[in-house]
């Protein structure tokens, strides 16, 4: 899985009680990939069998998604492994 920042904007959308992804780790992606997270409440794994049919919510979300810039401005920002090895360049 990639854990860099990624080339377009993203967002990740967080259930507080996923079985396969804690929202800590969600947290920690979100912020490797440079994205945006949103913790949606308790809502289990968001996928299709999830029961939230056509979930609205969710569609309004992909909808503003789609209206960001495909490429953020913003310069990159250094990632947690590269701030430890400039950091503490004799631990590594």
């Amino acid at each position: 899985m990639v854990r860099q920042r990624l080339p377009f904007a993203a967002t990740v959308v967080a259930s507080r009680n996923d079985p396969y992804c804690a929202l800590h780790r969600a947290r920690t992606l979100a912020a490797d990939w440079d994205a945006s997270l949103l913790a949606v409440g308790a809502l289990g794994h968001l996928n299709g069998d999830s029961g939230l049919a056509d979930w609205p919510h969710g569609l309004s979300l992909l909808r503003a998604l789609q209206a960001r810039p495909a490429h953020p401005s913003r310069p990159a920002r250094r990632t947690r492994r590269q701030s430890q090895m400039t950091d503490h360049p004799e631990e590594h």
